[in-house]
């Protein structure tokens, strides 16, 4: 695997993991991009998302929820560059 999968691979459940091993190419290339549309669309929502919130726009109840991923995100990459740091 090159290391742009090596990299995803770490956000994949152990379920996940665990069929990639009985996966042909094909399957894993179809795995991985499916993946990765899954992703771009989790971005194209929080660009959304901030886009409102700089434009003093209401957001919806999907909206806030998609916040409050962003802020917990947020503040566990906060918590990993302090524990890095010490």
């Amino acid at each position: 695997m090159n290391g742009g999968m090596m990299h995803g691979m770490q956000n994949l459940t152990d379920d996940e993991k665990k069929s990639l091993e009985s996966m042909n190419d094909t399957q894993k290339k179809e795995f991985f991009q499916k993946k990765m549309n899954e992703q771009k669309a989790k971005m194209d929502a929080r660009d959304a998302v901030l886009d409102k919130l700089f434009n003093g726009e209401s957001l919806s109840d999907a909206d806030k929820i998609i916040v409050t991923e962003i802020k917990t995100e947020r503040a566990k990459m906060k918590a990993e560059r302090v524990q890095m740091d010490n």
